[in-house]
């Protein structure tokens, strides 16, 4: 359908219709609303879009919605899409440890096509908050801790589920979330108010956002937090003035969940009318299960208070959302793809993949890797646990499928015996699934207690301690780092996690993730990340007046970037081809790296930086490139890295000198030069 088409059915459409477009509804139709109250809303023209996945009962609605509405305008089913529908991948914070944006495009790909063969074709995804205080539970949703890596991994997710060009029967809409700033809250505690200057955000928060929507994310979620005593879900300068204004977007807002009702438990407004009002002037097109758009924006309109202009700007881009996904031509989901499309080999093997590049070394004396004939003893809640693997975001209806720990470490390793009666004892310890994501920030981020002392049990009686980790956010390790004999965290690792375990731990795969958030010593300790602004005392350990804790080492126990390897290998050498480039410019590197295994080896290159001198101050470390490079038994190899002048300078007010580091990490640096980008 042309546009002029959308303009005329537009033109057609009651003032009831019109909202109608604007509200979505969640799976609750099905169990609140009996078979007469679903009729009574497709006769009005009132869902616009809802939150379900099931191609078969979303086809009967559609069915109905298409007979009984005036102008038969197609629901748009949507939904969460984290990490998997069917094929559960790694959680986003695991797959941010891959470092591999193409990794993250290809796999969010496999979720678009399960997506859309489960009746869907607009995905809530990917979120592209910084991470920031590991006590917030939603880190593991993201892109990291950095800004440039969070940008590289939000931007390829929307390749992957938006696909190229025109949107075809296998990709979907994204959606930018949450708008804006939403991880920097108070305590790290879910849906408290955010603490940030507009700096810090505009540092920070805003380029992520930014980067995905130029990449031409379809859709944005506004945030539930405030920005400067303004809730999101409110706030004009962040959405009309931000978003469409500045950055040129031209797509559907959306409220998260209930969030227009929630202008009123927050005091922001005193009335469920007055929500809606200020929700929709600042820009929300849909309202997303307040149910107060359909009550409340007919009357708004015929006080004169919105104009039928603004109501139909809104309308006319969701009209606009619903054609570029094809739904007039095609409104119903081809029921014979569930039975196809869903956990093929092709998906299985993306998630084995992505679960053997994710994987974190933490920490190794020599144990790793395994001899598949040595007797070794396996212990530990998470050594069977599906749900464990696949972690919060997963649908329970992909548990059969799942290959546990257990299940593929006692067909790899014959002498394995559950119990700890080995010299050697692997222990799957962990976090429940329902501690991490939405509505689960933590006070504490140690392992739980009984974890913890079964642990110290095995050290104490001699035992050699491989600590397996299946956690989908960061945890407080510093105990374990102390005395357990190597550490390998595996995340949520997924349908494949177990698999990709075996392969690990028998050396067939070596390790080969970094982390993409900082490991705090302690929750009190937190938020802890390396990318802040530099301290006018900074950290000295031999001078008492300088920043630092007096009761607790500063800095990460694991920095961003940190992630160790089977088999040795070193960074030799940092140059710069010319030490001074113009913005428009890129910075060619060059770096000598050398493989001092008898094993072929895949290592990450990361340069990070910052600005000599900058009014005002720019964060003291940044990430400004990374790459991967493969390396031949103790082969020397020089890699060529060229950076952007304007990754680092932004625009001509940040020009000047700019020293660069070539680290193993945010923290251990072996090498550094000067560059100068000028006009």
């Amino acid at each position: 359908m042309n546009k002029q088409a959308l303009k005329q059915l537009l033109k057609e459409l009651s003032i009831d219709e019109k909202v109608g477009q604007l509200n979505m509804l969640g799976g609750s139709i099905y169990s609140e609303f009996s078979p007469e109250r679903q009729s009574e809303l497709l006769l009005k023209g009132q869902i616009g879009s809802m939150m379900f996945f099931d191609p078969k009962i979303n086809n009967e609605l559609q069915k109905k919605n298409l007979a009984l509405s005036a102008h038969a305008i197609p629901i748009l089913f949507c939904g969460d899409m984290l990490h998997g529908l069917r094929t559960i991948f790694p959680c986003p914070l695991g797959e941010d440890a891959a470092f591999d944006p193409a990794l993250a495009e290809e796999t969010n790909r496999f979720m678009a096509l399960e997506g859309c063969a489960l009746g869907a074709k607009w995905a809530f995804g990917p979120m592209c908050d910084i991470a920031r205080d590991a006590r917030w539970g939603r880190n593991i949703e993201g892109g990291g801790e950095d800004v440039y890596l969070a940008e590289e991994m939000s931007k390829a997710k929307v390749r992957g589920l938006q696909g190229k060009g025109k949107i075809d029967q296998n990709h979907m809409a994204a959606t930018v979330k949450h708008f804006g700033g939403y991880s920097f809250l108070e305590e790290g505690c879910e849906y408290e108010r955010v603490i940030a200057s507009r700096y810090e955000l505009e540092t920070y928060a805003f380029p992520v956002y930014e980067a995905a929507i130029k990449e031409g994310a379809l859709a944005v979620m506004s945030a539930f937090n405030d920005v400067e005593g303004v809730p999101c879900t409110a706030n004009k300068a962040l959405i009309n003035d931000l978003l469409r204004k500045k950055w040129g977007f031209k797509g559907v807002v959306v409220s998260d969940y209930a969030a227009v009702a929630q202008l009123q438990s927050s005091h922001y407004v005193a009335s469920a009318k007055e929500a809606v009002y200020e929700s929709f002037k600042a820009g929300n097109d849909i309202d997303m299960e307040s149910r107060l758009y359909v009550k409340y924006l007919p009357e708004l309109v015929k006080e004169d208070r919105i104009s039928e202009k603004e109501l139909d700007a809104a309308v006319l881009r969701v009209l606009e959302l619903k054609n570029k996904l094809g739904l007039f031509e095609h409104p119903y989901a081809d029921e014979t793809r569930e039975g196809k499309a869903l956990l093929t080999p092709a998906a299985l093997a993306q998630a084995k993949k992505e679960a053997l590049r994710s994987a974190v070394l933490l920490k190794n004396n020599g144990v790793l890797p395994l001899n598949p004939n040595s007797i070794i003893s396996a212990e530990g809640p998470y050594f069977d646990s599906a749900i464990g693997q696949n972690g919060p975001w997963s649908y329970d209806n992909s548990l059969d499928h799942s290959i546990t720990y257990k299940q593929a470490l006692t067909r790899d390793f014959p002498l394995l015996k559950e119990g700890k009666g080995a010299e050697i004892v692997l222990y799957f310890a962990g976090i429940e699934r329902d501690k991490a994501g939405e509505a689960a920030s933590l006070s504490n981020l140690d392992l739980p207690l009984e974890q913890k002392e079964e642990i110290r049990s095995l050290i104490k009686a001699g035992k050699q301690v491989v600590l397996i980790l299946t956690s989908a956010r960061v945890l407080s390790l510093s105990e374990e780092e102390e005395n357990c004999g190597a550490i390998l965290d595996m995340w949520a690792p997924g349908i494949e996690g177990g698999e990709a375990l075996s392969e690990l731990l028998s050396g067939k795969e070596e390790p080969t993730g970094h982390t993409a958030m900082s490991f705090p010593r302690t929750a009190s300790a937190c938020p802890t990340y390396f990318n802040g602004f530099s301290s006018p005392r900074p950290n000295d350990d031999n001078n008492y007046f300088t920043t630092k804790w007096r009761d607790l080492p500063y800095g990460a126990l694991y920095p961003f970037g940190y992630g160790l390897y089977y088999y040795p290998s070193k960074l030799l050498s940092l140059s710069v081809v010319a030490a001074k480039v113009a913005l428009k410019e890129q910075i060619q590197l060059k770096v000598g790296i050398v493989n001092l295994s008898a094993k072929p080896v895949r290592r990450l290159i990361q340069i990070y930086g910052h600005k000599r001198s900058s009014m005002p101050l720019r964060p003291a470390k940044e990430l400004y490139g990374f790459a991967w490079c493969e390396l031949e038994p103790h082969e020397t190899k020089e890699v060529g890295l060229a950076i952007p002048a304007s990754r680092l300078a932004k625009t001509k007010d940040g020009i000047g000198f700019y020293v660069l580091s070539l680290g193993e990490n945010s923290r251990d640096f072996s090498a550094e030069i000067m560059v100068e980008i000028g006009k």
